[in-house]
C-alpha cells in the first residue's frame, strides 16, 4: 500500500455497504493513531486495519458481530455461536476484534511499544532512560 492514509475503498470489503458518514468518522478517529511519518509504506494498510478495528467494534460491516475470540460452541438449528471472551489487556480492546489484532501484529512486527495513542520504536529509545 501507500505511503499515504486510507480511503474508504481501501477497508475490506464487508464495510462496503456502511454508510459512508460512519467510514469517514472511523478513518479519522484512526487517523489520530496512524502517521505517514511513523508508518511509512504501511500507512494505509495500518490505518484502513485500525479503522476496521473501530468499524467492528461499533457493529458495522456484512458480519456485524464482534465475536471476539475463538469459537467455543457452534449449534445450527436454530443457529447458535459462542466465543470465547478476549482478554483485555494493556493494549485496551485491540485483542477484540480480528482487525485490532492484525493491528497489533503490525505494531509487534515494527518493533514498537503501544501506548495508547503514542507509539514508540525500540530503536528510539536510549536505555537506561533517565
Amino acid at each position: 500500500m501507500a505511503e499515504r492514509l486510507a480511503i474508504a475503498s481501501d477497508l475490506p470489503p464487508e464495510f462496503d455497504g456502511v454508510d459512508s458518514r460512519d467510514l469517514t468518522y472511523w478513518l479519522a478517529q484512526a487517523s489520530a493513531v496512524v502517521t505517514v511519518d511513523a508508518w511509512g509504506e504501511l500507512t494505509s494498510f495500518a490505518h484502513a486495519t485500525l479503522a476496521a478495528h473501530y468499524l467492528k467494534l461499533a457493529g458495522k460491516g456484512s458480519d456485524s458481530s464482534t465475536g471476539t475470540g475463538p469459537v467455543t460452541s457452534e449449534r445450527v438449528g436454530d443457529v447458535s455461536v459462542s466465543y470465547a471472551a478476549a482478554a483485555v489487556t494493556a493494549v485496551g480492546d485491540l485483542g477484540t476484534t480480528h482487525y485490532g489484532r492484525r493491528y497489533l501484529d503490525l505494531v509487534a512486527k515494527r518493533g514498537e511499544l503501544f501506548v495508547g495513542p503514542i507509539s514508540i520504536r525500540s530503536n528510539d529509545l536510549t536505555l537506561p532512560l533517565r
